[in-house]
């Protein structure tokens, strides 16, 4: 947990220094800012939890999840919970999937290696392979094998 006691301006600037957002779950209580106003020089890494607490007028709480998708696009928030009348916190039926479900045409480029497939060449001319016949690889060596394309 972060905690401090001075002003909104000086936190903002501590935050914004720092490169360790998404290594926690964060929760900000944020007095009198607008959250798209304290939060318009500071990267919330999209894989960080990063919560905002604030009273209303009517002294009732909310939290507000805050997060950016890259750090040169818009602030994205999403209130995901409020006080109700009998002072219970009543949380968003959506999930953390579901909030962050659009990555704004953010490519991410990935690969998955599970166990490499062997291919064989015999005397007989006939192909064969090895390794489990369930894995990614396999499926793509046969395919690689029927279309000969070895």
């Amino acid at each position: 947990m972060y905690c401090a006691e001075r002003s909104e301006s000086v936190v903002s600037l501590q935050l914004s220094a720092e490169d360790y957002l998404s290594r926690g779950k964060w929760l900000l209580f944020l007095n009198s800012a607008k959250i798209e106003e304290f939060f318009i020089s500071i990267h919330v890494p999209f894989d960080c939890e990063f919560l905002v607490a604030q009273f209303s007028d009517a002294a009732e709480l909310s939290l507000t999840e805050v997060y950016r998708t890259r750090a040169d696009l818009p602030l994205r928030s999403l209130r995901i919970a409020e006080e109700n009348a009998g002072r219970e916190l009543m949380w968003s039926n959506v999930s953390f999937i579901q909030r962050r479900g659009n990555l704004e045409g953010l490519v991410i480029r990935g690969s998955v290696v599970e166990h490499v497939c062997t291919i064989l060449d015999y005397p007989d001319h006939h192909l064969r392979f090895s390794g489990s016949k369930n894995n990614y690889n396999f499926k793509t060596c046969k395919i690689l094998i029927e279309h000969s394309f070895t």
